[in-house]
């Protein structure tokens, strides 16, 4: 997985190299993460951090590549008599587009992108003194899509707001949730 995001920035990197006018972004951005459907019923709001690697292709569209970290607690319950608790998380690595309706220092803009989420999960069962654990890790196909703005507070800073819906393929369903992320870009 750092073999692929390197490999992305450098060719996003060498990009920028060939073209004086094109420009870098890093957003980072804080997550709520809020669970939906068999997911929502199984998980507490989630919470995390996202960083996107924004190409400029032109005054209208980013090229972009996101990853990051959403952890969710399991909500407590009981299955055979056994308490169980637990937790499970995401590690995106998607790519797509933003595009922006305005270049104006308040720029709305809707997002897409597709790729890899890396999921994790651990549960923790007790009954009558006696408990075990079990964790697994598997690899998913997912997507997003959602709206947001950025809002310029400085020459190379501006404010990154975001809400985007994000659906996995599981096991023949899909889980399903929306983030809700703020923080800064910066661009370069």
């Amino acid at each position: 997985m750092k073999k692929v995001i390197a490999v992305v920035i450098a060719l996003l990197m060498l990009a920028g190299y060939t073209n004086a006018q094109s420009k870098f972004g890093l957003s980072v951005q804080g997550a709520a993460s809020l669970p939906m459907g068999d997911f929502g019923d199984a998980c507490k709001t989630g919470f995390g951090g996202l960083a996107t690697v924004a190409y400029s292709a032109n005054k209208n569209l980013d090229v972009v590549f996101t990853s990051g970290y959403l952890t969710y607690d399991l909500k407590e319950s009981t299955v055979m008599g056994a308490n169980v608790t637990g937790s499970t998380s995401f590690i995106p690595a998607v790519a797509g587009v933003r595009y922006f309706f305005t270049t104006a220092n308040f720029k709305p803009y809707v997002t897409a992108q597709l790729g890899m989420f890396f999921i994790s999960a651990k549960a923790d069962a007790s009954i009558m003194g006696f408990s075990m654990s079990t964790t697994s890790n598997e690899s998913k196909f997912g997507f997003d899509g959602g709206l947001g703005f950025l809002y310029k507070l400085g020459n190379k800073l501006d404010l990154d707001v975001t809400a985007t819906y994000n659906s996995i393929s599981t096991d023949g369903s899909a889980s399903s949730f929306i983030n809700i992320l703020a923080g800064v870009r910066f661009q370069f």
